[in-house]
């Protein structure tokens, strides 16, 4: 990204980033960075679009978590790890995380293990449950809730141990 030396030029620039869909400060602040700005003109610009609303960290937690959540199906503990790269406060990140409801994410859980259970084609069901654990460990789903719900598939499954 090129240099900017004018305030006025990076003061539009960064309100049409922010415009454009949420960011964190943090997004904000490495975007000033590239620009080449100083870090007196970073923080004048980010209080800026504090106080102008083109920056809630509430509100970016908020989409972060509803958007991640529906549409890549990303589980609690992956959806906190991100929100904490992000350096969203432990309040904010709390507040998002009540977004997601209880039981359509037991539910989502569900629909994800048995998708993959059916698209594993390991023959031996101890290592096809194994395999569907560590899919949904890597969305972030809480390893008690998982075990539980391939432990159910593996006892279902009348396929051979070999």
């Amino acid at each position: 990204m090129d240099k900017i030396y004018d305030l006025d030029i990076a003061r539009n620039t960064i309100k049409k980033f922010c415009a454009y869909q949420e960011r964190s400060q943090k997004q904000v602040r490495e975007r000033l960075q590239k620009m080449g700005l100083i870090e007196d003109a970073i923080n004048l610009l980010i209080s800026e679009c504090i106080q102008e609303n083109y920056l809630n960290e509430e509100r970016f937690a908020r989409a972060f978590v509803r958007g991640k959540h529906k549409i890549k199906k990303w589980g609690r503990k992956r959806l906190e790890l991100e929100l904490k790269k992000h350096e969203v406060s432990d309040y904010v990140m709390r507040k998002a995380m009540s977004e997601i409801d209880d039981d359509s994410y037991d539910d989502q859980l569900q629909e994800l293990a048995e998708k993959r259970w059916n698209s594993v084609t390991e023959p031996n069901r101890f290592k096809k449950g194994k395999k569907v654990v560590d899919y949904l460990l890597r969305r972030g789903y809480e390893s008690s809730a998982v075990w539980e719900v391939v432990h159910s598939f593996i006892n279902q499954s009348p396929e051979s141990d070999e």
